[in-house]
């Protein structure tokens, strides 16, 4: 199996031995070492964690159907959210489309750095890209971290389909699947209030800022952020932008030279 052309079906069929091979084999062309990961071996560089995230033809986004949401809890959420749609077409603003994307195989950081990390200046987005570029790493696009955050899955949350009972704060919920790190050890925030920076100008992925847990929106509306398509608007972040990037999580990542 060539590491330039993995996929998620290649992966998933290979044996460990295979999948260990092309750790190694990543981990030489950037110039990083092996370790034993909670999934697997990882590749280790300059002390950053790394997890070998295949790529090829991905589905990502959000077809927009009917979720796997109880009709009592629906009712209840329709009596009391202030939207004059359907529970979907509230989720709709907030979802990327359903698309198929083309994405080369690279390696991610597991759990991401704090953005204060980097010194935030004037402009925390530029300070965040070039602390990132500067250390020899780069940041993920959109597209790039949902696959990674997927690890091959295509429903509407890491674990499944079905909206956790509760709120996603730990006495409030007896839940426990967004707190797992998916099938490559990946781990993402398990605070609705932070969210991720990507390389992109006017990105985010990850939480909502706390705009349904903290905000008294009604359940199940908090566990929306943990969708993996989700992506909070930007335009509503605009006025609290300085301090989301103080809480906010940067996520390394490295491209893979080719092999020639």
């Amino acid at each position: 199996m060539q590491l330039d052309r993995l996929d998620w079906d290649g992966w998933f069929a290979a044996s460990e031995m295979v999948r260990a091979d092309l750790v190694a084999e990543a981990a030489e062309r950037v110039g990083g070492t092996v370790e034993r990961g909670r999934v697997g071996p990882v590749v280790v560089v300059d002390g950053v964690r790394l997890a070998l995230v295949p790529g090829g033809a991905v589905a990502l986004g959000w077809d927009g159907r009917r979720t796997a949401l109880e009709p009592k809890r629906r009712a209840l959420w329709m009596k009391h959210a202030d939207f004059a749609g359907s529970f979907e077409d509230f989720l709709r603003t907030f979802m990327g489309p359903a698309r198929s994307v083309s994405l080369a195989p690279m390696l991610v950081e597991l759990t991401g750095v704090a953005a204060s990390t980097f010194e935030l200046g004037a402009d925390p987005e530029k300070s965040v890209r070039d602390g990132v570029a500067s250390s020899g790493f780069r940041m993920l696009n959109s597209d790039e971290w949902e696959n990674a955050a997927r690890a091959g899955v295509t429903t509407f949350f890491p674990w499944g389909n079905d909206w956790p009972a509760g709120e996603p704060v730990a006495e409030l919920t007896r839940f426990r699947g967004h707190l797992e790190a998916n099938r490559l050890g990946i781990e993402r925030s398990t605070d609705p209030y932070q969210v991720e920076v990507l390389g992109e100008d006017a990105c985010v992925r990850g939480g909502d800022g706390g705009t349904a847990l903290g905000g008294g929106r009604p359940p199940p509306e908090a566990w929306y952020s943990f969708a993996l398509a989700f992506q909070y608007p930007r335009a509503l972040w605009e006025e609290v932008l300085p301090e989301l990037y103080e809480q906010a999580i940067v996520r390394r990542a490295m491209s893979l030279p080719t092999d020639k």
